[in-house]
């Protein structure tokens, strides 16, 4: 009975052994985008890529990795903080700092740990939205998208405010920013705190005569072609054009700012028609009601 409880023992550490070895055979068999090493301790598939945790800070593809790293399983993005200060195109990226990183070097997004220079603009850390980005770069040369300011700053000659999203175009020209103090623009004074928005040609769109609020551009903001805003989410009640638009759902617009499309937010009564709270009212170019649903 013993030498039988004995054989079993020596044939299930065989077969943990045999299991152990296949799946590191395995592991090593399978093609990952990095160099598979005994400071990985656990691979897990995300579907588009492969999070890598490891034992230890490493360095893996330059960078000094601090709990783990997250890749595109084609490598061509990845997701890490950093286990150190280092430098990224020239800015010194504080540690604990979480990055998401082009395989060729250059930025998509950072969750700084501290208000950092990036570019020599004083980046801040408070979170904008879902994956935590507090400043966002543009694909093709990795120059500044949008961010937020840890401090105020002037932009061109538009005093713009701390804490408050600041949009770039790709050609490095002002597109948003919250107002630090009154500003005049073509005998037209807009308010501080108020949300401008320029279109590509450097002109205020009228829908920045309304006030937002706080302007989480990232999620807050579609746009046409030309920079012109599309639909903003409101986050208050809001008149627009003398429609009350409710909080919590989209206004569209046209390209000129005029409205398009509302939610409004009580009842109103327009030549004998009653619109209920929550009806959704359409307009043409010139105010004009078109229809409701």
């Amino acid at each position: 009975m013993k030498t039988l409880r004995l054989l079993l023992i020596s044939l299930l550490v065989m077969g943990l052994t045999n299991c152990k070895s296949q799946n590191k055979q395995d592991t090593e068999n399978k093609k990952y985008p990095i160099e598979i090493t005994e400071n990985i301790k656990k691979i897990k598939d995300e579907g588009w890529g492969y999070r890598f945790y490891l034992k230890e800070p490493q360095v893996i593809k330059t960078y000094p990795i601090k709990k783990g790293i997250l890749i595109a399983k084609k490598g061509t993005k990845m997701m890490f903080f950093l286990a150190e200060d280092h430098i990224i195109n020239g800015d010194t990226i504080p540690a604990d700092s979480k990055l998401r990183m082009f395989s060729v070097g250059k930025p998509f997004a950072y969750d700084l740990s501290k208000p950092t220079l990036i570019q020599g603009y004083p980046v801040g850390t408070e979170k904008i939205y879902g994956n935590g980005s507090n400043v966002e770069f543009f694909e093709e040369d990795g120059e500044i998208k949008w961010f937020m300011p840890a401090t105020d700053i002037e932009i061109g000659s538009i005093p713009c405010l701390a804490n408050n999203s600041i949009k770039f175009y790709p050609t490095g020209d002002l597109h948003i920013c919250t107002l630090l103090k009154d500003f005049e623009y073509e005998e037209k004074t807009y308010l501080e705190n108020t949300t401008v928005i320029f279109n590509e040609n450097g002109i205020i769109n009228p829908i920045s005569e309304y006030d937002f609020g706080d302007s989480h551009i990232p999620w807050r903001f579609k746009f046409y072609d030309d920079g012109n805003p599309k639909e903003i989410m409101l986050i208050a009640d809001q008149v627009i054009n003398g429609f009350p638009c409710k909080k919590n759902f989209s206004i569209f617009l046209y390209p000129n700012g005029s409205l398009k499309e509302c939610v409004i937010s009580k009842n109103i009564e327009i030549e004998d028609v009653v619109y209920k709270k929550g009806d959704k009212l359409m307009f043409d170019e010139i105010g004009n009601i078109k229809t409701n649903k």
